[in-house]
């Protein structure tokens, strides 16, 4: 849930290290929005913009919960638990949220973490404009180091500075500050030792921001090694060739 705990939106000064960039401006003049991780739907999946005829369409589809199908887990009362409401669509989803509706359970929380990520992702690719120049990496090991979870003021305070020194995941890989790397087909999987769980997913592409430089739009999922607690939410990632800076925010 967005009021949950939050990675801390981080500019990253690149020093030495090359986080999230390519050697220079790709020399595409048009680089059309895109979907990285297909939307799953039910009996829908969309890889592709050029699938749809409008983006909008989407909102008003079933989400698929793979295999899950309790779409009982929002609900308007935290003291009633008879206030469950009914909620299949990113539409549904959405008004929800706005009215005060939210997932009080472990088990809410993860169903409602299907939603999100595909709220999300709709919302992103309703206002990406086509790109003129990409330096974001294909490989999400480029991620500053700033994009970790933290607990207490000291780490966060170390992700900060080492992202200001351009430090990457693959820097803190080296170092063994994260382990147990897995890349899987959209995204990557790793451990924090004996602390977390944290998974990141690609999701779409676009120019968000309407400055001409393609925008990354990422998932995370963190979850606690020790107890049952976790949390999750969505990243912008931007990077443009005025500054040698890469900077996340909190979608």
């Amino acid at each position: 849930m967005k009021h949950l705990l939050f990675t801390t939106i981080a500019a990253v000064v690149l020093v030495g290290c090359k986080p999230m960039q390519s050697p220079g401006p790709s020399n595409l003049t048009h680089i059309e929005p895109r979907i990285i991780q297909p939307l799953e739907f039910v009996g829908l999946t969309v890889s592709n913009l050029d699938e749809v005829e409008d983006i909008n369409n989407l909102f008003n589809e079933k989400i698929s919960m793979k295999g899950q199908e309790s779409y009982f887990f929002l609900r308007q009362d935290f003291d009633d638990a008879e206030s469950y409401i009914r909620t299949e669509t990113a539409t549904q989803y959405l008004d929800a949220i706005k009215d005060g509706a939210a997932a009080f359970t472990t088990y809410d929380l993860a169903m409602q973490a299907f939603f999100m990520e595909i709220a999300d992702t709709l919302l992103f690719l309703m206002e990406a404009k086509p790109s003129k120049f990409s330096l974001i990496s294909d490989d999400l090991m480029d991620l500053p180091v700033s994009i970790l979870p933290w607990v207490g003021s000291e780490e966060r305070i170390r992700h900060q500075t080492d992202g200001e020194k351009g430090m990457t995941l693959r820097d803190y890989y080296k170092q063994g500050r994260i382990t147990k790397v897995e890349k899987e087909p959209y995204g990557i999987r790793f451990e924090i030792p004996d602390r977390f769980v944290v998974y990141y997913s690609e999701n779409a592409r676009g120019d968000y921001d309407r400055d001409g430089y393609e925008d990354l739009q990422i998932f995370k999922s963190v979850r606690y090694m020790h107890g049952s607690g976790f949390y999750f939410g969505s990243h912008i990632v931007h990077r443009d060739d005025s500054s040698p800076i890469a900077v996340i925010n909190d979608f």
